[in-house]
C-alpha cells in the first residue's frame, strides 16, 4: 500500500481515501486543497481533499483518471485514460470550498 502525507502545523497528517488500495497526493494550494489519485480495486480516480472531506471523480468510460496539480483559483490539471497506452489531458473548472460542504 502506498500512502502519502501532508505536514502542517509541526505534524504529519496521512492522507488517505476510504476504501483505497492506495493514495498518492501530487499538490496542494493557498485554500489546502490537495489533489491526487487513488487506487481500488479495477481502477483509479482523481480526487481533491480539504479538511478531511473528499470530492472524487474520474473521466466518463475512462480506467483511470489521475490529478496532478490545482492551482490557487481551483482549476485540477491531470490525465486520463481508456487503454493505459494513450493519455489526455484535462483541466477542471474550479473547485471551491463549497464544493466540499
Amino acid at each position: 500500500m502506498e500512502d502519502s502525507y501532508l505536514y502542517a502545523q509541526g505534524k504529519f497528517k496521512n492522507i488517505n481515501v476510504p476504501g483505497a488500495d492506495a493514495t498518492l497526493a501530487f499538490s496542494i494550494n493557498d485554500s489546502c486543497v490537495v489533489v491526487g489519485y487513488y487506487q481500488d480495486v479495477a481502477q483509479f480516480f482523481a480526487f481533491a481533499l480539504k479538511k478531511s472531506k473528499v470530492l472524487s471523480f474520474g473521466y466518463p468510460g475512462a480506467v483511470a483518471t489521475e490529478a496532478y496539480g490545482i492551482n490557487d483559483v481551483g482549476q485540477v490539471v491531470g490525465a486520463y485514460t481508456f487503454d493505459y497506452q494513450i493519455y489526455h489531458g484535462f483541466v477542471t473548472s474550479p473547485i471551491t470550498g463549497a464544493d466540499f460542504e
